[in-house]
């Protein structure tokens, strides 16, 4: 179904809207122009959706979850980064909690993975990438990446159990860890 200048400019006007209330004003346009972009991919199933608007919406709701996983996990990675160095520099003996302490220990776990869930859970869960994106750039099916990303996620779950002793409280959320061995 091929769509108007008249209709673009409304799917355009609606998008911006809606991106708008969830995120900040930086972003807006990042996000809208990718969603567009799917809407002109021929292949995205814009062209076939029996609903256009919901498609867009549901479109530019996923990629609002990835950018807030992706800014999630540059937060931590960052966070984590930046306190071992203040601790460094200062020489306190402030600890650092145990979750980013444990976030510190997945990358050299993440490595020891097999390269094609390593790839995998690089991609989706370190730069946060969608896994229909990565899927594109390692050429996989998204199906394929989405089995990988859980499957890499499920190994290195198995690797960190292995390396250390995890407690978590009712909601699942960590409250403390002690390594097993020297493996992170």
């Amino acid at each position: 179904m091929p769509i108007e200048t008249r209709e673009w400019s409304l799917f355009e006007n609606a998008l911006h809207v809606y991106i708008a209330r969830r995120v900040a004003a930086r972003y807006v346009d990042d996000l809208a122009g990718e969603v567009l972009l799917r809407m002109a991919d021929q292949d995205s199933g814009f062209s076939t959706a029996a609903k256009p608007m919901a498609w867009m919406y549901r479109v530019a709701t996923n990629l609002i979850s990835d950018h807030y996983r992706r800014r999630s996990v540059e937060e931590r990675i960052f966070a984590s980064g930046e306190s071992a160095q203040i601790n460094d520099a200062a020489g306190d003996d402030e600890e650092v909690s145990a979750e980013k302490e444990l976030a510190l220990c997945l990358l050299p776990l993440i490595n020891k993975l097999p390269n094609l869930y390593r790839e995998a859970v690089q991609l989706v869960n370190i730069e946060g990438e969608s896994q229909v994106n990565a899927a594109r750039q390692l050429g996989l099916s998204t199906q394929a990446m989405k089995s990988r990303v859980q499957r890499g996620r499920q190994k290195l779950k198995q690797l960190l159990l292995n390396c250390c002793a995890i407690e978590t409280n009712k909601r699942g959320s960590l409250v403390a860890y002690s390594s097993r061995s020297d493996c992170c």
